[in-house]
């Protein structure tokens, strides 16, 4: 099941092949985007 609802905005955020989503810069990015 997925609550995924294709008429709402929908923003990826995309890391390097090393990376992964804890990285800092990741998540200055969203917060920097939410908080727009």
């Amino acid at each position: 099941y997925s609550d995924f609802k294709p008429e709402r905005k929908t923003v990826f955020i995309v890391h390097g092949f090393l990376a992964h989503g804890e990285d800092e810069w990741i998540k200055n990015m969203t917060a920097a985007y939410l908080n727009l």
